[in-house]
């Protein structure tokens, strides 16, 4: 690190530079302001090569801009270039280059605050009425919707992008390297966008919502799926009209662009600290330290030099060091606010430094440094953005972006760096090296009359305060805000809640608590909690379903049953069938490591439990519009609420287990792997996903749910199913439905015929008289006895009710004349070997990455009857005997998933 001095250099103009900075303007068109950008960035990089590395440089094979070199000719003198440097780094001009940037970033995000404000009215507007009540949508309406849907998010993703390639613009100037311009462009950009554009909305949302007394952190999944909002105290439609959010989520969405775009160490640092670091600088008494630009500097060896950045640019996780940067402490001048200024020094060629110095000297204060509380105050913007996290349904879409936001600083930091600033890590030595008899040192309550950004009367730490939480309780708020933000419930739609899994909030706790075990074992008692709540919540889900199907059906139901059997029956579809707009069902999901890749369990099954954010995801976040992608028919959008709330539950039930292995492990699963490219078996065998083909496969991670759950999703059957009669076994059909029917017999079914003169052979088909019985909870085919009193029947096929399907042959074969008519019954099931009679299907595997998904072994039987009345009467009975079967199993899920069995 070079050490900055003061010089005198002759001086010079470039009248080209300042022609192309009048180009890079604002308000100039956009391929004029890139061009002339790149003519500045050519300038600055004659300063920033000297002799040595020209020497060693291949002029010829590199020319990228503004990194590689853009000349073939020997770099410069010393002196020409620090006279160069000297120039370009006035301040002046320094402006001139920079801040078009900022204000270009500050009309896009005006552009973004609309477009959120008009998503949000489109997204709650839309299904009300002036009265609040929901109104029925024509199909005009719903056409306009989905027009205005389309074009708005569309409209987003094109800002989006325009944001990136702002601050791509301003990644080059600071990795051309000039120190001294890079000091100055972050005090600016801190001035100028990050405190005003940032954080301070996120300060006056909250503000107004405490003042309104709106219940913000109403945890829905403890009060359980029955609780309407009124009664939860929870009124979104009326937090979004009185209470404005977009400025809001354009802060947090800008930060998140922050954090994934740019990658400057010094600059990021600071952000992080003005962010999440514990203590905030006391806007009260700052210090302003002008100096003039600090070009030159004294290297180790006592030689003059330019002051040129030399930390590796393009470092993966930037972990803590101490900064180049100086900002005018070792030549400037220090002056507190109302002092009188020396103004000998040009005020418009010197640099004024006010937020990046207050800011390193946070991040860089020691630990035993008691003075630094008395210039400090508790950090408000990480408060606001915990509460985000945190937040209830009527503030989903601050609470969603949020996470992208806590998800980037994960990412870009070293995570023992990113801990020790979001856990205070430097707190608990200030607590412990705080004397008892000093704490009247500071003010409890200490405000600003002119915060000049840095927020608005809110309560400064104090000793006492610092004292009584130490550090552990900043790690507890943050592991406490991410398990809220895992799984939470978010819309409510029609009497129904949406309970939701944020893969990308787990990944962030992956990042942050892989280095400490503490946090770990937090975390895992937090999500277990959660887990045991969502377990609840779920089976709560199909009574108001069934609550919400009744309310909404005009007349009674031909069909409808008791409410226990409809109850159970809406378990199994929320479970087994797939929701409109949906290729899978719950169970479907389900992902099985192939026998190639991993040994696992016959019931270990996978789901995706964490998932790493991408500089595209924000678009989407920003665009969620909620209600208008579920389904206008009322049943059918409950379904896939219920299904989506289902899914999250396994996930969130993957994700426990995951956790309390990690926790009894220190977290060796997580050593040397990217927690966001692997999948991990119940036994320990870790499979990298990383270069694995499938929609987000290698940026996801994949655990196994319980064997607790997965007994219960797939071998629940086998629990309820008590003296299942064998094949070959004798089974009464007296005083039970037995219904006479003629199936085909397979050849490789023949064994199971006892007596092979009853069954007819008929052009080449073998047939057998059977009676179709149902006996606890299953469908047997029997073979009349030829002896005895004729009351019983051989088994010769038991089929599961519950994994059994009945379908009507609507279209006989051409040319049958005969009235017999059969019905095609299907079987499902995780055995292989499919009952007797049934012929198996093709079996068909849907490769996932180094996964299958869940396959059941389907089989068919076609079943003939006398006759259509028959096979009617068949298909009634069978459909009956099915429902109970399925509402049976369905409630005992149920019952199961609310005790926690």
């Amino acid at each position: 690190i070079s050490k900055p001095v003061q010089i005198n250099t002759v001086e010079v103009n470039f009248p080209l530079y300042a022609r192309a900075l009048e180009y890079c303007a604002a308000h100039q068109d956009s391929f004029v302001r890139v061009t002339a950008m790149n003519i500045c960035l050519n300038i600055l990089r004659l300063v920033t090569v000297n002799p040595k590395e020209a020497t060693k440089l291949n002029f010829q094979s590199d020319a990228s801009s503004p990194d590689g070199v853009l000349f073939n000719a020997q770099a410069l003198p010393l002196r020409e270039r620090l006279a160069i440097a000297q120039h370009i780094c006035s301040p002046r001009l320094v402006e001139a280059l920079v801040s078009p940037i900022f204000t270009k970033l500050a009309q896009l995000w005006g552009t973004i605050e609309e477009l959120i404000r008009d998503i949000d009215m489109l997204r709650e507007g839309i299904l009300q009425n002036r009265g609040g009540t929901r109104v029925r949508d024509s199909k005009m309406e719903k056409a306009k919707a989905g027009t205005k849907k389309t074009k708005l998010t569309n409209l987003m993703r094109d800002t989006v992008a325009n944001v990136q390639d702002e601050l791509l613009l301003f990644e080059d100037v600071l990795k051309v390297g000039l120190t001294s311009l890079n000091e100055q462009s972050i005090e600016m950009m801190l001035a100028t966008f990050v405190y005003p554009l940032l954080l301070q909305p996120l300060l006056l949302y909250f503000s107004s919502l405490n003042r309104s007394q709106v219940p913000l952190m109403v945890d829905v999944l403890t009060l359980g799926a029955k609780t309407s909002p009124v009664e939860a105290g929870i009124d979104s439609i009326g937090v979004a009209k009185i209470h404005d959010s977009a400025p809001a989520k354009t802060a947090l969405f800008s930060l998140t662009a922050v954090f994934q775009v740019l990658s400057n160490p010094p600059l990021m640092r600071l952000l992080l600290t003005a962010l999440f670091h514990p203590l905030a600088p006391d806007s009260s008494g700052e210090t302003m330290i002008r100096a003039q630009p600090d070009v030159a500097g004294v290297d180790s060896g006592s030689n003059l030099c330019i002051r040129i950045d030399s930390f590796p640019q393009n470092e993966e996780k930037l972990k803590f060091e101490q900064s180049p940067y100086s900002f005018g402490n070792v030549t400037g001048q220090k002056s507190v606010r109302g002092e009188s200024q020396n103004t000998e020094d040009s005020i418009e060629e010197s640099c004024v430094y006010v937020l990046s110095p207050a800011l390193t000297e946070v991040l860089e204060g020691k630990a035993g440094d008691l003075s630094l509380i008395a210039r400090t105050r508790s950090n408000p913007y990480r408060r606001a953005v915990l509460k985000c996290l945190s937040a209830g349904p009527s503030m989903f879409g601050l609470r969603q972006i949020s996470v992208l936001l806590m998800d980037a600083v994960a990412k870009r930091f070293n995570s023992k760096f990113a801990t020790d600033i979001l856990f205070g890590a430097g707190m608990k030595g200030i607590s412990e090296n705080m004397p008892l008899d000093e704490r009247n040192l500071d003010s409890k309550r200490a405000y600003s009359k002119n915060n000049r950004g840095m927020g608005e009367k809110m309560e400064s730490v104090s000793r006492q305060s610092i004292r009584s939480e130490g550090s552990s309780n900043y790690m507890s708020e943050v592991v406490s805000a991410l398990s809220l933000s895992i799984i939470n419930v978010s819309t409510y739609h029609e009497g129904l809640w949406k309970l939701v899994y944020d893969g990308v909030a787990a990944h962030t706790l992956f990042c942050l608590a892989k280095e400490d075990n503490k946090a770990m074992e937090l975390a895992s008692k937090l999500l277990e909690q959660r887990r045991r709540m969502s377990a609840v919540f779920i089976s709560e889900v199909p009574i108001q379903i069934d609550r919400v199907v009744k309310k909404n059906l005009e007349g009674d139901d031909p069909h409808e049953e008791d409410t226990e059997a409809r109850i159970g029956m809406h378990t199994h579809n929320m479970l087994f069938t797939n929701a409109k707009g949906k290729k899978y069902s719950v169970v479907g999901e389900l992902l099985k490591l192939k026998p190639t890749v991993g040994k696992t369990e016959d019931d270990e099954y996978s789901v995706s439990i964490a998932i790493s954010s991408k500089y595209d995801d924000l678009a989407g976040r920003l665009s969620n519009f909620g209600r208008l992608q579920l389904d206008s028919e009322t049943e059918n959008a409950a379904m896939q609420l219920s299904a989506i709330g289902a899914m999250a539950l396994a996930q969130v039930d993957a994700l426990s287990t995951f956790l309390k292995d990690l926790a009894a492990t220190n977290s060796a699963a997580l050593k040397g792997n990217t927690p966001a490219a692997f999948s991990i078996s119940r036994g320990g065998t870790i499979i990298s996903t990383t270069s694995s083909p499938g929609i987000d496969v290698n940026r996801s991670t994949f655990s196994p749910i319980s064997a607790r759950l997965s007994r219960n999703l797939l071998r629940l059957d086998e629990e309820m199913s008590k003296g299942v009669p064998e094949p070959g076994s004798v089974v009464g059909l007296v005083g039970r439905t037995a219904i006479p029917c003629v199936c085909e017999v397979p050849e490789s079914c023949s064994l199971l015929l006892t007596d092979e003169t009853a069954s007819v052979v008929s052009d080449g088909v073998k047939w057998l008289s059977l009676y179709v019985v149902f006996l606890s909870g299953y469908m047997i085919l029997a073979e009349p006895e030829r002896k005895g009193s004729g009351g019983n029947g051989r088994v010769v096929s038991v089929c599961n009710l519950t994994s059994l399907s009945v379908e009507r042959d609507e279209f006989p074969p051409a040319g049958n004349t005969s009235p017999a008519r059969r019905l095609l019954v299907v079987h499902q099931s995780l055995d292989d070997k499919p009952p007797g009679l049934f012929l198996r299907d093709k079996p068909s595997s849907v490769v996932f990455g180094p996964f299958h998904r869940l396959e059941q072994c389907k089989s068919s039987l076609d079943v003939w009857f006398e006759d259509e009345n028959s096979a009617e009467h068949a298909f009634r009975v069978m459909n009956v005997k099915l429902s109970r079967a399925i509402s049976k199993r369905g409630n005992r899920l149920r019952e199961k998933l609310a005790k926690d069995e």
